[in-house]
């Protein structure tokens, strides 16, 4: 199982879906897809498979979940290497 902890988030997955969601994530534009919040900043939002909720990152969030992506795939290779 694989956990993602990023702010107030937290995520939990099979190492097969977590590869399926880094790939769904990184398939998004963030200029391409950002909407104007009522605080004037404007953010990402991602939808989720319930749709009662999504995420809204700005930039800044954004580049550094993405990171935490990344990180978390780059550490789960390294695992595979010492199995």
């Amino acid at each position: 199982m694989l956990f993602i902890w990023h702010g107030n988030i937290l995520l939990s997955f099979t190492s097969e879906k977590f590869s399926s969601f880094r790939r769904a994530i990184n398939s998004f534009g963030y200029e391409a897809q950002y909407q104007y919040f009522a605080d004037g900043e404007e953010r990402l939002v991602v939808s989720t498979p319930n749709p009662e909720i999504s995420f809204a990152f700005t930039a800044e969030e954004w580049a550094s979940f993405k990171n935490a992506l990344n990180e978390a795939a780059y550490m789960q290779e390294i695992y595979a290497l010492m199995v």
